[in-house]
């Protein structure tokens, strides 16, 4: 099909079932979770590269870690010492990671503006997800705790829960590139350093701040697609970035511009938990929905 919707063209990309929806959290691909925005933030890795989707994501987790391979020159002794670095910001943190990213479709005028925002903690495992764009269909908040991943659909009031057995993807979150297909995010992470497939770029100005920009480009069946990551170059904190999209290399075009508005540590007060969790109207419909034996 010729794609003009950026959501359509990550769709085609990484295609989700009806019956996943609601069970696989790869389409969500929103997560940068973190101990402190002074340190390099924890990530999780996907099976097929930058994902976008319950409306639109931002896959900046990629390039926060892979950076530091990169900078450090690349070696083998080098990378493992990357990959324990990265292993050790996986480590749950205390308090309640915040993140707020605002996108700017500049591919499709007939988009608003809009941002994805989510909040993340650790010990145990809960987190909250407002997806940037909800499709018809899709539920338009996301959380999870305590072994349920619930959504909550705005247009119909209704929230459906569902329980899982074994539950190392809902637990770790939605991660900006997806879940980890193995559940084990630093050997994911691993992989991904070692494939070489960011492109350093240095350092430059942009907006009146410093940052250090990283790119890398991905060819499929829906043709060529380049994300654009600028990243503090002290913290690794993500600071914004653009994604690109084509028929191939020669006919590419800027779709998504996004910024990183929000990335902060908040204490975890009572009143903070409750940013953790979907607050219902009265009257909601509550629908169980069947959990999958194996995990998903």
């Amino acid at each position: 099909m010729t794609v003009t919707d950026p959501i359509d063209r990550l769709r085609a990309a990484n295609p989700v079932s009806p019956d996943d929806a609601a069970h696989d959290l790869r389409p969500l691909a929103v997560t940068v979770p973190g101990r402190d925005v002074l340190e390099r933030p924890r990530v999780r890795m996907s099976r097929r590269g930058p994902v976008l989707a319950g409306g639109l994501a931002v896959a900046l987790a990629f390039v926060i870690l892979a950076a530091g391979a990169l900078i450090d020159g690349g070696s083998a002794g080098k990378r493992l010492d990357i990959v324990s670095e990265a292993r050790a910001a996986l480590a749950p943190g205390a308090g309640i990671l915040h993140v707020k990213i605002d996108l700017d479709y500049v591919g499709s005028p007939e988009l608003a503006p809009s941002s994805t925002e989510w909040w993340l903690a650790s010990d145990p495992a809960r987190w909250r997800l407002l997806p940037a764009r909800a499709a018809a269909g899709v539920p338009s908040e996301y959380a999870y705790a305590d072994g349920a991943l619930r959504s909550y659909d705005r247009s119909q009031n209704q929230l459906q829960v569902t329980a899982r057995r074994s539950d190392a993807v809902g637990a770790a979150g939605p991660g900006l590139l997806g879940p980890s297909a193995s559940g084990n995010a630093a050997a994911s992470l691993e992989a991904a350093l070692a494939s070489g497939k960011v492109t350093d770029t240095g350092e430059r100005t942009v907006g009146g701040r410093t940052v250090r920009r990283l790119v890398t480009a991905l060819t499929d069946d829906a043709g060529f697609s380049r994300f654009t990551y600028d990243v503090d170059p002290d913290t690794f904190v993500p600071v914004g970035g653009t994604m690109e999209f084509g028929a191939d290399r020669q006919d590419v075009r800027p779709m998504i511009r996004f910024t990183v508005a929000t990335y902060e540590r908040l204490p975890a007060t009572a009143a903070n938990e409750r940013l953790l969790a979907i607050q219902v109207p009265p009257g909601t419909i509550a629908r169980p929905a069947p959990s999958h034996p194996h995990g998903r």
